[in-house]
């Protein structure tokens, strides 16, 4: 390293101090205004940011949730449906299912395509409650006991659906309808 002798040293203009210093105070002065705004800013970003990660991620459990239940409660298939439920719903499914006889499930065999489900709107009623309708379309809906099922071309059903530990779970309180 080259040591430099104070002789060498460039001496600055006497106005040219006036106008650093002038400039020193004044950013002394606005710093820390200053900061606070850009801090508040930066915060207020990143809130927001990680806020609509967040829910977009629970909205996606959400519907993906009430897609596979839909799925498979309206193509009869209660045991799969049994895992997107909350323990209450439990009976009702079981309930549907003891109502299935012979004469259904040759109805449901005959069928070329299963019913297909649609999200139309979710409505959450707070973070962790939601009313989701759903569309579901071709699918066989039970009738009075001994009789044929009724192909059903489209019909909107409302499900409630409430999170528990992180994990949307449709809650029934009776069957769809």
């Amino acid at each position: 390293m080259k040591n430099i002798a104070i002789s060498e040293t460039k001496q600055l203009p006497l106005h040219e101090i006036k106008v650093y210093q002038d400039f020193k105070f004044y950013m002394m002065k606005i710093r820390k205004p200053l900061l606070n705004t850009l801090f508040a800013c930066c915060t207020s970003i990143a809130m927001l940011l990680g806020n609509s990660a967040c829910s977009g991620d629970n909205k996606d459990q959400l519907e993906s949730t009430v897609d596979s239940f839909s799925t498979a409660y309206f193509n009869w298939r209660f045991p799969a449906a049994l895992k997107y439920c909350t323990p209450q719903s439990r009976q009702w499914l079981i309930f549907a299912a003891s109502q299935v006889n012979k004469s259904d499930v040759e109805a449901l065999c005959k069928k070329r395509e299963g019913a297909s489900c649609k999200i139309d709107d979710i409505d959450f009623i707070d973070d962790s409650t939601a009313t989701v309708k759903v569309v579901v379309s071709n699918f066989l809906a039970m009738d009075t006991i001994g009789l044929t099922p009724q192909a059903i071309t489209e019909k909107t059903f409302r499900l409630q659906a409430i999170q528990r530990q992180g994990t949307w779970k449709i809650a029934l309180e009776g069957l769809p309808n």
